[in-house]
């Protein structure tokens, strides 16, 4: 099954709550303990879903 679309919607979804709350790729990842690359390819859609998953119980607080 291909995740792809649902992966970039997500990703875009993390990257507007990161955004409009003023925080940078770096910022956040420093916020939870992540690299910004790690936090780059979520918001790209790149990360495997089980991945994703686990970074949102990092970013919950971001709603």
């Amino acid at each position: 099954m291909d995740n792809t679309c649902e992966l970039k919607r997500l990703g875009l979804l993390i990257k507007q709550l990161r955004t409009a709350r003023g925080l940078s790729q770096a910022k956040l990842g420093l916020l939870i303990l992540k690299d910004q690359q790690s936090i780059h390819k979520v918001e790209a859609g790149e990360f495997n879903p089980i991945h994703t998953f686990i970074f949102l119980k990092y970013v919950k607080d971001l709603k």
